[in-house]
């Protein structure tokens, strides 16, 4: 199903919020699925426009994120913000896939949508994937913001995905 557009919804009923199949938010994004089939955000298709991103790069991580062409983007300040366009209303969940950019402790962060504060994390030095429980939202488009409890601290964003809660 390597590359096969059908494995879609497969990939997109693996992904839960208490359950992680390691690569399917991922091949989400190497099937161009983001931002068409899937509400969210994905580095492959990023430039760095000097406002929300300084520099979109390929991973130097694993094998397995090479594989599937796994990109990053540094961001520009302590607030960045992407928009995510849902087809469907209901209980929501964003799976992010970032790490703290450069030296330093874990920074605790605010995930906003639409304005207002749903969530709350930490970002870490390394890669992570965390899913955050972030309620009922409509159809249509959102503005999602990843805002930085450091002023001075940047993130490197792997991919964000605005998905229905299961």
């Amino acid at each position: 199903m390597l590359g096969d557009r059908r494995a879609v919804p497969w990939l997109i009923e693996a992904i839960g919020l208490n359950r992680a199949e390691r690569y399917a938010a991922e091949s989400l994004g190497a099937l161009g699925a983001v931002g068409q089939q899937v509400a969210g955000w994905d580095a492959r298709g990023a430039t760095a426009d000097g406002v929300n991103w300084v520099r979109c790069e390929a991973h130097e991580d694993t094998l397995g994120w090479r594989l599937l062409r796994a990109h990053g983007c540094v961001s520009a300040s302590a607030r960045t913000e992407v928009t995510a366009r849902t087809g469907w209303s209901g209980e929501a969940m964003v799976v992010l896939r970032a790490r703290r950019e450069g030296a330093g402790d874990a920074v605790g962060a605010a995930l906003l949508i639409d304005g207002r504060e749903v969530a709350r994390f930490s970002l870490s030095p390394g890669w992570d994937e965390v899913r955050l429980a972030v309620g009922p939202l409509s159809a249509g488009a959102h503005p999602v913001v990843i805002l930085l409890d450091n002023p001075s601290a940047r993130a490197r964003v792997d991919h964000l995905l605005l998905l229905p809660r299961r």
